[in-house]
């Protein structure tokens, strides 16, 4: 996890560490030929490099920026010709090959609906079609799928300048250059919207809704809000909203505030969202003190938070489990008593961790049903037993 930029007690930051979750280590990043200072920058990782462009200072958005090798901790510039213009908290999407640049604001809080993909092989922009491109929006669902970059929802500017709530979106395919209209329906969210790809298609959640769109069909699903933890903005807001990440099985929520208005609460629990079943399992509170904003990484085996503006600077990695049966296994309810024999091939998601025990929810009717089953060489774990107790957390 590289973390780079930002502000901190009024000042903007122009340096930066890279975190290494095996060894639990930080290492300093060189600030040679590194960006200036700026908040809110367009950031993507390539597999090899860090892009950082855009972002804003105090005299307004910026157009400039560089890419981090962190296997020589050097920095090299990143062109300005054809770049697009100075903006900051635009939508960045990394296709394999270059990192889409998408909307975003600049001066005067005017809102973008261009852009350019950047190749940093060749160190050029290539401008992005504006035919049939959303209109301008901000705090909107997006993701990327492989072929398209997918735009929903958030929130547009009206001819008065005034936000009022898309309930329309976009595709935009870089191969042809050219934008596809997305199916719009009264399941999926509008306004404000937290969105992640789940490997077929990507989840939405905002407000009183959650959907699953499939770019395939063209078409939406509503998904269970019955997620078990408070309500919380999502993560497409300026109070630094929920996160959310997809871990091959599932989607985890993690923190958020429980308001736009200030003062407001920030949680430090949780939920994890399985769409095969359509269930949620909460996820216990424990982890990193309430930020006023965070940033999250899905590793492979763990998700890493740190802690934004307000914090103590102490963050902390969620490792969520699954357990799949090898052979036929007693499951035992909470009070103890035998419930059913778990087939081979079962997957079951686990709640929490005790002794040599894990407590699973099942899949099948009732979906909350949990039991208790033995961690033994007839069940298998998505990734080894956590070092520590109850779903590892930890500073």
């Amino acid at each position: 996890m590289i973390i780079w930029g930002g502000a901190s007690q009024g000042s903007l930051l122009g340096d930066g560490a890279r975190y290494n979750p095996s060894t639990r280590r930080w290492a300093k990043m060189s600030v040679d030929g590194a960006p200036s200072p700026r908040s809110a920058p367009i950031a993507g990782w390539t597999g090899e490099e860090l892009l950082v462009w855009g972002g804003e200072r105090r005299g307004g958005p910026l157009s400039d920026g560089a890419r981090y090798d962190p296997s020589t901790d050097t920095w090299t510039p990143i062109s300005a010709d054809g770049a697009p213009s100075a903006r900051f908290a635009a939508t960045a999407a990394w296709t394999g090959s270059e990192l889409l640049v998408w909307g975003g604001l600049g001066p005067d809080g005017i809102i973008f609906n261009d852009g350019a993909g950047y190749d940093p092989r060749t160190d050029t922009w290539t401008p992005m079609s504006q035919a049939g491109a959303p209109s301008r929006r901000v705090w909107f669902a997006w993701a990327w799928t492989g072929s398209e970059l997918i735009v929903w929802g958030g929130h547009v500017e009206s001819p008065h300048s005034a936000r009022s709530t898309a309930d329309d979106g976009a595709a935009y395919d870089p191969a042809a250059d050219t934008w596809r209209p997305i199916a719009s329906s009264p399941m999926a969210p509008t306004g404000p919207i937290s969105s992640v790809w789940t490997g077929d298609r990507m989840f939405v959640s905002g407000g009183t809704k959650a959907a699953l769109y499939d770019p395939e069909s063209d078409a939406w699903k509503a998904a269970s809000v019955d997620t078990g933890v408070e309500s919380r903005l999502p993560a497409a807001t300026t109070a630094g909203g929920a996160s959310v990440a997809w871990t091959g099985h599932e989607v985890v929520m993690w923190g958020g505030p429980d308001s736009p208005a200030v003062p407001r609460s920030y949680f430090r629990d949780g939920s994890r969202y399985d769409p095969v079943s359509d269930t949620w399992a909460p996820i216990p509170d424990g982890g990193p003190q309430p930020p006023t904003s965070h940033t999250a990484v899905w590793t492979g085996t763990e998700m890493l938070i740190w802690p934004g503006g307000g914090s103590e600077g102490i963050g902390g990695a969620y490792r969520p489990y699954w357990l799949r049966v090898r052979t036929p296994t007693q499951a035992y309810g909470v009070d103890d008593s035998p419930l059913f024999v778990a087939q081979p091939g079962e997957l079951y998601r686990v709640i929490q961790f005790q002794d040599d025990w894990a407590l699973v929810q099942a899949n099948g009717d009732p979906p909350s049903l949990e039991e208790w089953v033995a961690i033994d060489d007839r069940v298998e774990l998505s990734t080894p037993f956590p070092p520590d107790t109850v779903d590892d957390v930890r500073p």
